[in-house]
């Protein structure tokens, strides 16, 4: 297994990398597949999340990958969080636990 870090800010609750440095270093590569958690997952307003930072990753990883699938439970189905991460992408597979 070979890790990449994307440098940026440590949050310490959820232990990920976000800011300008993360979401710039995501612009030099391409994925397959972007499998992204969510606060909220709603059919008109599509995939959002609790804060601006996360939402910001998750858009840049959004952007550089061929498919997304969503992970999440089913308390996320029907509510709307605070910031927009991505309201349409075709064929969104939601995973859910």
């Amino acid at each position: 297994v070979q890790v990449i870090s994307t440098g940026g800010a440590l949050k310490s609750s959820t232990l990920s990398l976000v800011g300008k440095i993360a979401e710039k270093t995501l612009e030099n590569f391409y994925v397959d597949k972007a499998i992204i958690s969510c606060k909220g997952l709603d059919v008109r307003k599509g995939v959002t999340d609790s804060s601006e930072a996360d939402a910001e990753i998750k858009k840049s990883m959004v952007s550089c990958s061929k498919r997304l699938i969503i992970a999440a439970d089913s308390t996320k189905f029907g509510t709307i969080s605070f910031a927009k991460v991505v309201v349409d992408k075709k064929h969104l597979p939601v995973y859910t636990g």
